[in-house]
């Protein structure tokens, strides 16, 4: 298992504020969830590096209407990315990287959370790059 790791964290987040217009309303911040996920499995030995890792956010107020059904929601969302680099020499080394993997939309409802009102395709990103180190 000799290079093999991994990282975690978990972030729970209590939060509320009052607007004006609706005084009697329990409001989070605006776009804070309430949870953020993240797990990192990895592997670093003999100038290689590989990652993958898994992030979820929970779901977040977006922006307030007149009235609760009014109210946008960005529904909660996973995302896997994947990293891996070689060092070629002490100052140079090759990287590329995927971010959302399994492609995961961004979703947002109004009102009932459940209910979804759009729904974005986001897409895989890929990037190759060269890193240099002085």
């Amino acid at each position: 298992m000799d290079g093999f790791g991994i990282d975690a964290n978990l972030t729970f987040i209590d939060s509320s504020v009052t607007v004006a217009a609706r005084p009697n309303d329990d409001l989070p911040f605006f776009r804070q969830p309430d949870q953020i996920s993240n797990v990192t499995l990895f592997y670093e030995k003999y100038g290689f590096s590989a990652r993958i890792a898994w992030n979820r956010v929970s779901d977040q107020l977006d922006s307030l209407g007149s009235a609760v059904l009014d109210d946008i929601y960005r529904l909660a969302r996973e995302q896997y990315d994947f990293q891996a680099s070689y060092r070629l020499s002490e100052h140079y080394s090759l990287t590329a990287s995927v971010r959302n993997l399994t492609e995961e939309p961004e979703e947002y409802s109004y009102g009932i959370k459940n209910l979804v009102n759009t729904s974005i395709l986001l897409g895989r990103d890929y990037r190759l790059g060269v890193n240099l180190n002085f």
